[in-house]
This record gives structure tokens, sequence and C-alpha cells, in this order.
């Protein structure tokens, strides 16, 4: 997969998001493994869709890419910023080019202490006469303006301090990001919270069943793995279930009544 939205634990008081890989794909790519191009323009369409229909009121969206489209950047940032909650990005590995545009929609903008972040001026491919050339150059200046004007408001900067660093094009220690007002926050690795936490897949185990993912979240004392291992009754150094197992175990609970699945596995489901 060349890039993904994944909206995973999402409730009315809080959802997960994570933006991983290429930001859209290039229209000459889109055609040739469709069924393995997560980031088609019309697959992203309809995430920012469920982004903006989401209602909860704390959203922390989790980014680790290179970049990729700025058209597609730009949508999810203004995607984000219609949304009626509290915000907060966090920045893992290679944050870079149009990515480093979605993470300042955060009201808090944090950086992993390993991560590495780059800014730059846009680009563009162009071919005709010399008066269309002219009009490719003209759209770069007013897309690098839009960017640095995003990187201002986010860091109450001026923009011509935005405008000098994308002239550069340097990569970025998290320190460097902080002092240039990209971040307002370095969490050391140890204390970051992976988004994908609450994956099964994480820990071996195959995905729930559809039917089974929207169920409310009551209360999450126990750890993720906890959860898993304790709701299949398996070790981890076990095979996992299958998913016709899941399906028998699930089914069997939910028809037996709320009060067979204890409230601390709710959360796994």
């Amino acid at each position: 997969e060349l890039g993904n939205i994944i909206i995973t634990n999402q409730t009315a008081e809080h959802a997960e998001i994570r933006i991983e890989g290429t930001i859209g794909i290039p229209e000459d790519w889109q055609f040739d493994n469709p069924d393995e191009s997560i980031s088609t323009y019309d697959k992203f369409a309809k995430k920012i869709s469920e982004i903006k229909n989401m209602s909860a009121k704390t959203a922390d969206i989790h980014i680790s890419s290179y970049g990729g489209n700025v058209n597609d950047a730009l949508q999810i940032f203004d995607a984000v910023k219609s949304l009626n909650a509290d915000v907060t990005t966090m920045c893992h590995g290679y944050c870079a080019s149009a990515a480093t545009i979605i993470a300042q929609c955060g009201n808090r903008r944090k950086i992993s202490a390993n991560s590495l972040y780059l800014i730059h001026n846009s680009s563009a491919t162009a071919r005709g006469n010399k008066e269309e050339l002219k009009k490719v150059q003209t759209m770069l200046d007013k897309t690098d303006e839009r960017i640095a004007n995003i990187y201002a408001t986010a860091s109450g900067r001026d923009i011509s301090h935005f405008i000098e660093l994308m002239n550069a094009g340097d990569w970025l220690s998290p320190q460097e990001a902080l002092d240039a007002g990209l971040v307002d926050e370095i969490v050391d690795a140890d204390s970051v919270k992976i988004a994908n936490e609450l994956n099964p897949e994480v820990y071996g185990l195959p995905a729930l069943p559809q039917k089974f993912q929207n169920m409310s979240t009551i209360n999450q004392k126990l750890s993720t793995r906890e959860r898993l291992f304790a709701f299949f009754n398996r070790k981890s150094s076990e095979s996992p279930a299958t998913d016709e197992e899941i399906e028998k175990m699930l089914d069997a609970k939910v028809a037996a009544g709320t009060d067979s699945i204890p409230n601390h596995l709710y959360a796994l489901l």
C-alpha cells in the first residue's frame, strides 16, 4: 500500500486517525494496481468524508509520511479543521513535505524525539511553451505562499521565516523543528502512544469481524495486549485464532447478553 488513512477507536469522546505513506497518488500511478492503491483521490474523498462526519470531542492524528500531493494534503487539512474537536497531531519517523501541512492542523503539534521533519518548496513537472511554463511557475509561487501561510498561522510567526526555511529545504531534527515553530512539543519515544494499538493484527490475531467493530468502549483498564489474549483465552505463544473461531466466540457472547462479556473486555470490541 502506497498510503493509507485509518480511523480507529472512534467513540463519542475520542478518535484516532493514522495517516501513513504517500499523501495522494499521482494520476499516472493510479491505474497500475488500483486494488492496492489506497490513496487515490476517490478513496481519499471517502475517508475525508468520514473525518468530517466524526463527532468525537478529541482526536489524535498520527502521521508518518514522506509527503506527496499538496492538493490531497490541503483537503485533509481543511477536513480536520472543520471538525468540532480538540485535535492533537503526532509525527512519527519521517514527516516531510505535504505531510507537514496536515501536521499543522492540530491544536497541539507533537513530534517523536526520534523523528525527522522536512519542509521545502513545492514542485511540479511541466511542458509547453514559455508562456505556459510561466503559468506553472506562478502556480508554484502561489502554492508555496499558501503553504508558508499555514505554517505561519499555526505558529504565530511571520510568513517570511517559513519561506526562508522552505527555500533551504533541509531536514530538521525534532529540536530544530521546535525552534522553527513547526511543532509545539517533543515527546520521548518511550512515552509515545502508537495509534494502531487497538489493531489485533499487531499481536498476530486476525481482524475482528466487521459487525463487532463498532461496539462502544466502556473502559480500558487492561492493556490492549491483555484484553486481546484474555478475551480469546490464548497465550501470546499460541497460534492466532481463525476468523471462524472468533465469529463463533463473539456470536456466543453476544447471544448470551451483555452480562456474559466483562466490562473491561468491551474495550476490545
